[in-house]
Parts: structure tokens; sequence; C-alpha cells
């Protein structure tokens, strides 16, 4: 699944993790010495499309390791390039091998936005367990 598509799967997922990106931007900017000042404000009232963050998460699912942290949703990658990858996050271990690191970066960043959703909304989304379970059949 694509990050623009989870961000719109899990929708409570994708507003913590939003303002989590925010959060990081701008306490980035506040650092960097980036000038002009109309600039910095511009980027901070444009904030950040459903588009650009889903891309940032196909890219970098690792990036957003940390905003799982914070929500008590550890993800740990476990594995070598011999015998394959699969994680493990909030005591949950996913027995599915991933031929590489990156791989198993983007599946448990999914599984994450999953549980996150559940965490928030006290309820799984049956919808996209259902969707899943069809691919699996086939």
């Amino acid at each position: 699944m694509s990050g623009e598509n989870l961000l719109k799967t899990y929708p409570n997922a994708a507003k913590v993790v939003k303002e989590w990106f925010m959060n990081q931007m701008i306490a980035s900017m506040a650092s960097d010495n980036i000038t002009p000042e109309e600039f910095k404000q511009a980027m901070i009232d444009e904030g950040i499309s459903d588009e650009r963050l889903g891309t940032l998460i196909d890219i970098q699912p690792r990036t957003f390791f940390d905003a799982m942290d914070l929500n008590d949703i550890e993800i740990n990658i476990t594995g070598d390039n011999k015998n394959g990858w699969d994680w493990v996050y909030t005591g949950r271990f996913e027995n599915r091998v991933c031929k590489t690191r990156r791989e198993a970066e983007i599946n448990s960043i999914q599984s994450a936005f999953d549980t996150l959703e559940e965490k928030l909304t006290g309820k799984l989304n049956f919808e996209q367990l259902n969707k899943e379970e069809e691919n699996e059949t086939k």
C-alpha cells in the first residue's frame, strides 16, 4: 500500500503522523538559518499535503519510526540478507520474511499505521483487513 493510501485508509493515524512531521519540520526551521523569514512562515502556513507526506513515507519509511515510538508502537527490524528480514512491533511478531530490510521497513510501517489507528479508535479497520485477506487468497 502506498504512503498516500495509508494516510487515506487510516485517517486518525494520519493526523497523528502529520502533526508529528509538522512539529519536526518547525523545530528544524527554528534551528536552521533559513531566510527570508517569510519563506519559513509560508512553509509553516502551507504545511504538507497528503501527497507529499505519502511520498516521504514511500521513500523513507524508517523516518516515521520515531512518530510510532512516541505512540508506544516500537518497531524492531530483525534479520539479514541471507535469511531475510522480519519485524516486531509492540510485542507482535510479523512472520512475513522480506527479501530486503527496506521491504521489511515498508511492511512494518503499514502494520504500525493499522495498529495506531486501532489504538486511537479502539477498533480494527475491517475493510482493510478484508482487502488484505482477499489479496492473500489470490
